[in-house]
């Protein structure tokens, strides 16, 4: 086993991160983790992304890979208050926000 310690300066993320958005989402913990699970078997090296569809009518989270397929998760909030909104997230970022 090795590592390494990177240094530098990294890309401003807080400048490019709003620090409020105007849309909310309630979302039920368990389900929504159980959801993305599902939802990232299909992700790949490559893409490393899942797609987050947040509107009204539910949630619809997406992957697609080329050597495994595609996926298309439906989930239902408990609310949503605002303008529809797609974010991509890294599948390996979502997992460990349902370990908390």
């Amino acid at each position: 086993m090795w590592t390494r310690l990177a240094e530098g300066r990294f890309p401003p993320w807080r400048d490019v991160i709003p620090k409020s958005g105007a849309t909310t989402v309630g979302l039920d913990a368990r389900a929504f983790c159980h959801a993305v699970k599902r939802a990232a078997l299909t992700s790949d090296k490559e893409a490393k992304r899942v797609t987050c569809e947040f509107k009204a009518s539910g949630l619809l989270m997406t992957a697609e890979a080329a050597t495994r397929g595609r996926s298309a998760v439906a989930h239902t909030p408990t609310s949503h208050d605002g303008p529809d909104v797609v974010i991509h997230f890294a599948p390996e970022y979502l997992a460990n926000v349902c370990k908390v």
